[in-house]
C-alpha cells in the first residue's frame, strides 16, 4: 500500500475520513476468499465493515432499519 493510501486509512481509523467500499468490491473479496484460499477469511473482513453506513435510496433497506443509511 502506498504512503498516501496508508494515511487515508489511518485518518479513517481516527474518524477523520470516510472510506467508501462499493458493494461489488465486497463481492470480489468474497470470491477471492472462497476461490483462492486467502489468508483473511471473508467473515473477518465483514466484521470490519459491518458497522458501516450504507449509501442507498432503496426504500426497503431504509425502512428495515438494519443498517444506517446515508443519502
Amino acid at each position: 500500500m502506498g504512503k498516501k493510501a496508508e494515511e487515508i486509512f489511518l485518518s479513517a481509523d481516527r474518524g477523520d475520513a470516510t472510506v467508501v467500499i462499493p458493494s461489488i468490491v465486497l463481492l470480489e473479496i468474497l470470491h477471492i476468499c472462497e476461490k483462492q484460499n486467502a489468508k483473511l477469511k471473508f467473515k473477518q473482513i465483514f466484521d470490519m465493515v459491518q458497522n458501516a453506513r450504507l449509501i442507498t435510496k432503496d426504500k426497503e433497506i431504509i425502512k428495515s432499519g438494519l443498517v444506517e443509511v446515508v443519502w
